[in-house]
């Protein structure tokens, strides 16, 4: 079963931490290189950076499949958009409806915030692959 969970300790942080590791290392490491995944992980995924960003507005939230942890995203309100900042889910737990579970509590959000559009960023090599 799938839960979703509003990440507001330090705790959470430290379980959204965790699983950025695995995944980015898993996922980015063979597209972007080890000291790129090695910093990004740093600057923006510690715990400490993520209580700051949850401090400065950004929602980050945990998914969590049978009672474990499997994946986390974050979001923010930026002007008439929603920006969906990330969303990622341990390759173990693909396939699941975790993701599809994620994106409709955004919508859901993207609504009760009177949003018409969610707005993220690809990178260029993800565009390509996306086809966008």
């Amino acid at each position: 079963m799938t839960q979703i969970l509003f990440a507001n300790s330090p705790e959470a942080y430290a379980a959204i931490e965790e699983l950025a590791d695995t995944i980015w290392r898993e996922h980015y490491i063979p597209i972007i290189g080890k000291p790129q995944v090695d910093y990004m992980l740093r600057k923006f995924q510690t715990a400490g950076a993520i209580a700051g960003q949850s401090a400065a507005g950004m929602r980050y939230y945990l998914l969590e499949d049978r009672g474990q942890p499997a994946g986390y995203f974050a979001y923010e309100k930026q002007g008439e958009a929603l920006f969906l900042s990330k969303i990622y889910v341990l390759k173990s737990h693909r396939g699941r409806g975790l993701a599809r579970a994620a994106m409709e509590h955004i919508r859901n959000q993207a609504g009760v915030w009177g949003c018409r559009q969610i707005a993220l960023t690809v990178t260029g090599h993800l565009a390509s692959i996306l086809g966008l």
